[in-house]
């Protein structure tokens, strides 16, 4: 219990209890920080992300055998199979599935690219893609 009069089940007051003073370290009052540059000088910029202002999709894959699928947003524009392979960096062999409508059917399925120069397929305004390991 409380030695103060309130009856309620808080610890007193210690001197542990006191705020610690902001360290400025050497600075005096006067100095400013310098803010850490966002990109480094170097360092090439991501040529799928969107510019601002400007339209985004997303891009979902999965690897077989890899339990989570991946999410990646770039800008809104037809991407072919070629840059799909730069974007996600997988190497190997590999068999490339995207879900897509299928008009005939009137069903969503999986479509398999091959060629580096096929367009990759939107889905509901997403990209959806399966990789398969090529045996």
């Amino acid at each position: 219990m409380c030695l103060c009069s309130c009856r309620m089940a808080h610890r007193p007051k210690t001197n542990t209890d006191r705020r610690r003073p902001n360290n400025t370290g050497n600075r005096s009052a006067g100095q400013q920080v310098t803010p850490i540059q966002s990109s480094a000088p170097g360092i090439a910029k991501d040529p799928f992300a969107p510019k601002p202002g400007e339209a985004s999709i997303a891009m979902f894959y999965q690897v077989e055998g890899e339990g989570t699928p991946k999410r990646r947003v770039v800008a809104d524009k037809d991407y072919t199979l070629m840059e799909f392979k730069r974007l996600f960096g997988k190497k190997g062999d590999y068999r490339y599935f995207f879900r897509q409508w299928c008009e005939e059917i009137q069903s969503e399925i999986k479509d398999e690219l091959i060629y580096d120069h096929d367009i990759i397929p939107k889905y509901q305004n997403k990209v959806f893609a399966f990789i398969e390991k090529s045996s």
